[in-house]
């Protein structure tokens, strides 16, 4: 408790709090997760030597004339120390109309939107972006070693053993090969195109700078099958091959399909004959 005390004091006195109205939607916080970052723009301005140079618009709301949609990353940095940004990332909060109801409305904030905000509101951009760049990579070769996954997960489920996807350096869609299926009109080429088509560009560059812990880490995930990556033609593509080092048992794949019951069911029924 006294733990907790100082830290309040330190921040500005006891918890205190604030609510922001960034470009019409409200954020409630208190006063000392803004002032933890006292060189910023909220921590300097929600300081306790300027207490009185503030006018709040309505008891304790602070009207802010700046992006709402942007400010939930801001806000984030304040309570994490870490901003969430994914590009393309689609936001939905919660907007007051004009007769008071709320609306749920969505919106996509860009780098360079953010990256304005971050500069007005004084927050430290180069490290921010920093630790931004590594876990949107992160993320990206994540989404890339799940793309994978599910292709396998497919192409077993055509009861077929083994698929190749070949990665283009010069950003070509890569090219998929499933073994027992010699024509690419087959749905499930569809299928595994559109799993593998966002990768065309960068698919080279993951396998190419985490090519062997990928291999290791789906191995380890799934047991039964067998990874192999290589080099192609001078290294101008990389080619993927998954197969499967299990035999099909057809039994087992009965047990483990919706038909179980069934056939339990018709082997009582036969017993009792």
């Amino acid at each position: 408790m006294k733990d907790n005390q100082n830290a309040n004091n330190r921040n500005g006195g006891a918890l205190e709090q604030i609510v922001l109205n960034v470009g019409g939607i409200r954020y409630e916080t208190y006063r000392s997760t803004l002032t933890s970052y006292p060189s910023t723009l909220l921590g300097t301005m929600f300081a306790e030597r300027n207490k009185a140079l503030l006018h709040p618009i309505n008891g304790n709301e602070y009207f802010i004339d700046r992006n709402g949609y942007a400010f939930y990353y801001i806000l984030e940095f304040y309570r994490t120390g870490k901003i969430f940004w994914r590009e393309h990332q689609h936001l939905r909060l919660p907007v007051q109309r004009s007769n008071g109801a709320m609306q749920i409305l969505g919106h996509q904030i860009s780098r360079e939107e953010l990256e304005e905000e971050l500069h007005y509101f004084q927050l430290p951009i180069n490290s921010i972006w920093s630790s931004l760049t590594q876990r949107a990579a992160a993320a990206r070769l994540d989404s890339f070693v799940a793309a994978l996954k599910e292709v396998i997960y497919q192409v077993l489920g055509e009861l077929k053993p083994k698929v190749e996807i070949d990665f283009r350096r010069n950003k070509h869609q890569p090219h998929v090969k499933i073994y027992g299926i010699d024509t690419d009109v087959a749905v499930i080429f569809h299928v595994i195109n559109n799993i593998v088509r966002p990768f065309g560009s960068v698919g080279y560059a993951l396998l190419d700078r985490f090519g062997e812990e990928i291999g290791c880490h789906i191995q380890r995930t799934i047991p039964e099958l067998h990874w192999e990556l290589q080099h192609v033609d001078n290294y101008n593509w990389y080619c993927v091959k998954m197969s499967t080092t299990e035999e099909f048992d057809y039994d087992k794949i009965i047990q483990n399909s919706c038909l179980a019951s069934a056939i339990s069911t018709k082997s009582m029924s036969d017993g009792q004959i």
